[in-house]
């Protein structure tokens, strides 16, 4: 065997043991996303401002809401007659 070829038989060995130890010491890990996506501190702030944003929202829905309640006793009170949000939407013609 001449010098050249025991090289690369040395050096194709050494590069099998190492690559078999590599492997040997590979860990499997198992995340569980769901639980890094609700913990990432990211998404809590964008859950709190959404929060925030929702509140708001409601408050001023429930504020419209009650406006056109008032606004429908108010012309009852005085007409007697219900209000529609659909009468001026129709087109007579």
């Amino acid at each position: 065997m001449n010098t050249r070829t025991f090289t690369r038989t040395v050096l194709v060995l050494a590069a099998l043991l190492l690559t078999g130890a590599a492997h040997a010491d590979a860990k499997i890990a198992i995340i569980d996303l769901q639980r890094v996506f609700t913990n990432y501190y990211k998404t809590i702030q964008a859950n709190t401002q959404i929060d925030e944003q929702k509140t708001e929202i409601k408050k001023r829905t429930q504020a419209m809401a009650d406006d056109y309640a008032k606004a429908t006793r108010k012309a009852q009170k005085r007409g007697g007659k219900e209000i529609s949000g659909n009468e001026g939407d129709r087109a007579d013609g």
